[in-house]
């Protein structure tokens, strides 16, 4: 601390402190005077330190500044391989909050010209096709795309009034495309031309209004689809899917549709592609539009979806479950389910003994009035003697303790689910003992009759 500064305190502190106030002082005009004295010199000392301080701050933001430099230069980063800082940029583009976009690669471009020269060198960066205006697009096609030389193309139209424009202008590199999703009117989308995409993975297809009849909703060749995705209004007749694009490969498939719609719609599509299809979802968005629930009957020759793993499903979409048997199926996600959802599960669990189903996820909507049989879930659990995880989250039932008395493991009677390792049930404060006696008597893995019962999680 500067002397002068401290000679200054020193001097005010021995004759002016807190000990005269206390002492009741009152000092006279030439006390007062001293004392005016005494704070022009104290505030000329904090201005003057202060501007040292600004002058000490100045110079140590600079030194800062440049230590970073010098740790910036001796950095590990500048010594690796181009090849190397490559595989950085993408993993860092796959992990930014939109990775539909060139935002994440313009950023890495600005940093230096070592990172713009790898950067412009690595046509992945700037192979997703992404717009949400003309002239977004125009400057897309004018600054990225030459750099993404002959690599996959990933397009993304998120604009239905750019629908037209977009596919003329990328129809030409068609060959190069691997993911497409488009948003527009079904009289659109099904009157763009037609386009052969010999290397596209993954499709989502985002079309409202009335599909044209007779017309494929896009016109479209795809021997390569792995995934398709497709959200429509509504869904009005088993040929409606027909028209989709979908390829021998197909192994994920997700339909979306506002509202309720008899199951049997689905199955045309999906008996195209049972022997490849590996995860199938169907939302509906609005299920309280329609009264009906859209019951079907069981089918006496179900369609046999042999490499079918998961299932997801939502309100009346539960009714497939009727038309499908899957013999190596594992998951199976039922939320909102119909009033017939258990029923229709227990129809899918008794075509094939024992399953392999390990997770079950489910709810039945509460939005109707409705009292379900808890017999018919005990019924599908009987068959599910491999699942591990069952998360029931409403189950509006009077009988729900059944399920609960099944669980409990007795010394002399094997219980069920005995590989159970996971498990949610909607609980009511009479069932809380049932809860408990669940808990306790699978605390630890156990024998029981010769057969091992697993632990189940606290």
């Amino acid at each position: 601390m500067p002397q002068k500064a401290i000679t200054t305190l020193q001097q005010a502190v021995s004759v002016f402190n807190l000990d005269l106030q206390r002492e009741r002082f009152v000092p006279s005009p030439e006390v007062t005077k001293a004392i005016q004295d005494h704070s022009s010199r104290l505030q000329s000392e904090v201005l003057r330190l202060n501007m040292i301080i600004d002058d000490i701050t100045t110079v140590r933001e600079k030194l800062v500044a440049q230590l970073a430099v010098h740790r910036s230069l001796t950095s590990p980063i500048h010594r690796l391989f181009p090849d190397i800082l490559s595989e950085i940029f993408l993993r860092a583009a796959e992990r930014q909050r939109d990775p539909d976009s060139t935002d994440m690669a313009q950023t890495i471009a600005c940093v230096c010209t070592t990172w713009r020269r790898v950067a412009r060198a690595t046509p992945r960066l700037w192979a997703c096709v992404v717009a949400a205006s003309a002239p977004e697009l125009d400057r897309y096609f004018r600054l990225f795309f030459p750099l993404s030389l002959d690599g996959p193309l990933d397009i993304r139209c998120r604009d239905e009034t750019l629908l037209v424009d977009f596919w003329s202008r990328l129809s030409p590199y068609a060959h190069r495309w691997r993911s497409l999703e488009v948003l527009g009117d079904l009289d659109v989308l099904s009157a763009l031309g037609h386009v052969r995409a010999a290397h596209l993975e993954d499709l989502c297809i985002n079309g409202y209004g009335k599909p044209v009849p007779k017309m494929p909703i896009l016109s479209l060749e795809a021997p390569r689809l792995r995934r398709l995705r497709v959200y429509l209004d509504a869904l009005d007749n088993d040929e409606q899917l027909l028209v989709l694009p979908t390829s021998s490969m197909l192994t994920s498939l997700v339909i979306g549709v506002d509202c309720p719609f008899p199951a049997t719609y689905v199955l045309p599509l999906l008996r195209r592609c049972a022997a490849t299809l590996e995860h199938f979802q169907i939302d509906v968005s609005h299920p309280y539009v329609h009264e009906e629930t859209f019951r079907t009957e069981p089918s006496l020759e179900p369609l046999i979806m042999a490499a079918l793993k998961s299932i997801d499903l939502r309100h009346s979409a539960c009714a497939i479950l009727y038309h499908v048997t899957a013999p190596d199926l594992e998951d199976i996600t039922v939320m909102r389910g119909a009033d017939y959802l258990v029923d229709a599960l227990a129809v899918l669990t008794s075509r094939r003994s024992p399953s392999r189903i390990r997770h079950v996820q489910m709810s039945i909507d509460l939005h109707a009035d409705i009292s379900i049989d808890a017999a018919a879930m005990v019924r599908a659990l009987e068959a599910m003697d491999s699942l591990e995880t069952l998360r029931i989250t409403s189950f509006p039932s009077p009988d729900s303790d059944m399920i609960l008395r099944r669980l409990v493991c007795h010394d002399d009677a094997y219980p069920l689910v005995p590989n159970l390792r996971e498990f949610e049930f909607p609980g009511r404060l009479v069932l809380a003992r049932l809860f408990n006696d669940v808990f306790v008597s699978r605390k630890e893995e156990r024998m029981v009759q010769g057969r091992t019962v697993a632990a189940l999680k606290q």
